[in-house]
């Protein structure tokens, strides 16, 4: 079994992070170290709306547990 993270970045854009965790924690400490950094390199505060008029939303991460075929949500940054 292992966890992938998949993070939601202001602009809307998704990234599946190659690297894969044999934990849970080790997956959720990586997301939110993401988080963090997106937040602090981007100065986001909310949803706003940039000088084209585009709206960003608030980033956030999933982890979803891949064993053998089967993958499922384990966790959500938004809940």
């Amino acid at each position: 079994m292992i966890y992938k993270v998949n993070v939601t970045y202001p602009n809307g854009n998704v990234e599946e992070i190659e690297e894969a965790f044999s934990t849970l924690n080790e997956a959720k400490t990586f997301g939110q170290n993401l988080l963090n950094q997106v937040g602090y390199n981007a100065n986001y505060k909310g949803s706003i709306l940039d000088d084209e008029g585009v709206r960003h939303v608030k980033p956030f991460f999933i982890i979803i547990e891949k064993n053998n075929n089967e993958s499922k949500i384990v966790f959500d940054s938004r809940k």
